[in-house]
């Protein structure tokens, strides 16, 4: 019987590098954020001057002698300026699906952070070429283009090589959710052929709150119909590794104590401590959701009393598997300097006809983290914006959680699904709980699965599922658009 540590499929170039620390925001709630914050502990439209950015390439420049992102000429990047805004202009960079039929549908993937660029899970994640320490690049067979016309975003405002104007800047679901929304609608001018293919969003960590409250911002606009402005396919939505609905899963932070890897992460007496602000945290969350005031306080308490256990024994809080070298916040402790140094080198800058307002390409911008974090948003829940769409009955949602994560971890992925009040609750909260087996027949989790709503917990992985096992991730949004059980 496979468990939790049988070995699964190698990454597709990279690794971790995961003993040293950097600047990684791919998370949710507690983060080092500066002074402001200083107590928490763990803390087609082309716009830019120049040719268009948005044509397939034909030469491709080279890094010490290698072509640029694998040689890859397939693909669309540019600028798409938001007409809901005055001066905001979105990055996006899109690969058509591999050998395309003109069937395949259309994947907007949302990174998290709040602030983390898209563009970085081409490099490390899901997208078609993954780059290299020695800042060579390597095809990914594991790539989502597999099966999908993919656009990955660098959003909100500000974030990646995206550029906005400081009066514009965004601190909340509210505005994200309309950007992304005049953001497709502005992407479908360019390619109207996808009006009539399903769309999906994707996402992890913070995308729990991104893909909700966008969801059903869509959904409400498709209702009013109005004129001149198409309406959106949306047919499904995957989160991996997401912070949802805060209340549920920070009384479940501390779960992962007794985790399956037989991996003790933290002292008793620690957890014992922590135990005992489980409870108080829950209420000051709950309180945030009609109270907005006092929601950077329960922020600060629950992360600095439900983190600190593990945070003391330098466990990465992205995956438990992993020791920290130095004392980590809630970033954890992997090291993707390389991918910062290919972004932003010269050649790639000019290739991607990068705005020249983009002075430095950061993988997590603190910036727009920190307006998130002091606007409360982190501590929402948005488990409620599903609702009005799983009740329609056209809509299907994977959640899927790589299970060495702590953070976001499965214990409160999965509670807050069953909790969750629709019409079809009973049924996913009836569903089986079986094996989940790749084509080859090996066990690489557990799914519990009903017609709307699925649950997949993934051995071997932590908060990045599709770095960690990329086939597990390729096979899981395969088998999500081809609607075939897990």
């Amino acid at each position: 019987m496979a468990t939790e540590s049988t070995p699964l499929t190698a990454h597709a170039g990279g690794d971790h590098g995961g003993r040293a620390m950097s600047r990684r925001r791919q998370l949710i709630t507690g983060v080092m954020v500066g002074a402001a914050l200083a107590a928490l502990v763990v803390g087609w439209l082309v716009w830019g001057g120049g040719k268009d950015g948005s044509d397939v390439d034909v030469d491709v420049p080279t890094i010490n002698g290698e072509a640029l992102f694998c040689g890859l000429r397939n693909h669309e990047h540019g600028y798409i300026s938001l007409p809901n805004r005055k001066d905001d202009h979105y990055f996006y960079w899109y690969f058509p699906a591999e050998n395309a039929t003109g069937s395949e549908p259309w994947i907007l993937w949302l990174q998290g952070g709040p602030g983390c660029s898209g563009v970085a899970a081409i490099a490390h994640e899901n997208g078609p070429c993954r780059i290299n320490r020695d800042l060579t690049t390597t095809l990914n067979p594991y790539s989502w283009t597999k099966r999908a016309n993919v656009i990955w975003l660098d959003q909100p405002t500000n974030t990646g090589f995206s550029v906005g104007s400081n009066d514009e800047v965004d601190a909340t679901e509210e505005s994200v959710r309309e950007n992304i929304y005049w953001f497709l609608q502005e992407f479908l001018k360019k390619h109207p052929e996808f009006l009539e293919r399903p769309l999906y969003l994707a996402g992890e960590s913070y995308a729990g709150h991104y893909i909700p409250a966008t969801a059903h911002y869509i959904w409400e606009q498709n209702q009013k119909s109005a004129s001149g402005v198409p309406s959106l396919p949306l047919t499904g939505l995957a989160i991996g590794n997401g912070l949802t609905n805060p209340i549920i899963q920070s009384a479940h932070m501390l779960d992962m104590a007794n985790n399956s890897y037989n991996i003790k992460i933290a002292k008793d007496e620690d957890l014992s401590k922590a135990q005992e602000a489980v409870q108080p945290c829950v209420q000051q969350i709950e309180a945030c959701q009609t109270n907005t005031s006092v929601c950077v306080e329960a922020l600060q308490f629950c992360q600095t009393s439900l983190m600190a256990p593990f945070v003391a024994q330098h466990v990465n809080p992205l995956d438990l598997r992993m020791k920290c070298a130095d004392v980590p916040s809630s970033e954890g402790c992997y090291d993707f300097k390389h991918v910062t140094a290919y972004m932003n080198s010269h050649a790639v800058h000019k290739y991607l006809n990068v705005s020249s307002r983009v002075k430095e390409w950061q993988e997590c911008r603190e910036d727009v983290e920190l307006r998130f974090l002091m606007s409360g948003d982190p501590m929402k829940r948005f488990d409620t914006q599903l609702v009005d769409l799983l009740n329609e009955g056209k809509l299907r949602l994977l959640v899927y959680v790589g299970d060495a994560d702590l953070m976001c971890n499965w214990h409160g992925n999965l509670a807050w699904m069953e909790a969750l009040e629709w019409k079809g609750q009973t049924a996913f909260q009836t569903a089986e709980e079986h094996a989940f087996k790749l084509s080859n027949g090996t066990q690489v989790g557990l799914a519990r699965d009903s017609p709307q709503m699925t649950f997949v917990r993934v051995f071997n992985a932590g908060h990045l599922v599709a770095m960690d096992q990329p086939a597990v991730a390729l096979e899981l949004i395969s088998r999500f658009i081809d609607s075939k059980p897990f």
